[in-house]
């Protein structure tokens, strides 16, 4: 679990798994949206990512589509990215498995060729 609060709320424990991207979000915000977290690992962090598109399903699930953006050579460090994407309230799930992840490889591209 990952605690989306500001440092300043923080407690010690919660410190570590905070997410300093999130601090930049106030209450008005959280008012009409909300933010769907999208933890990716890779085997390289090199490797880069872009949301392409974010659709309701017929049956009222989320569809977002995600480009990996692979270079020709990589490192050989592995890394987690934590993608942020804001969505209006009418948007909202009531469950993980209301949300659908597509990843689309790219290779050699560079993400605004996309």
């Amino acid at each position: 679990m990952y605690v989306v609060k500001s440092r300043d709320e923080l407690s010690d424990h919660d410190s570590i798994r905070s997410l300093p991207a999130c601090n930049g979000y106030d209450e008005a915000f959280f008012e009409k949206n909300y933010l769907l977290l999208v933890l990716l690992g890779e085997g390289s962090g090199s490797v880069r990512h872009q949301v392409q598109s974010v659709e309701q399903t017929a049956d009222k699930k989320l569809a977002v589509s995600i480009s990996r953006i692979v270079p020709e050579v990589g490192t050989c460090d592995m890394a987690q990215w934590h993608i942020i994407v804001e969505l209006g309230k009418e948007y909202m799930l009531q469950s993980p498995d209301e949300a659908q992840i597509f990843l689309d490889y790219f290779e050699n591209k560079e993400a605004n060729e996309i």
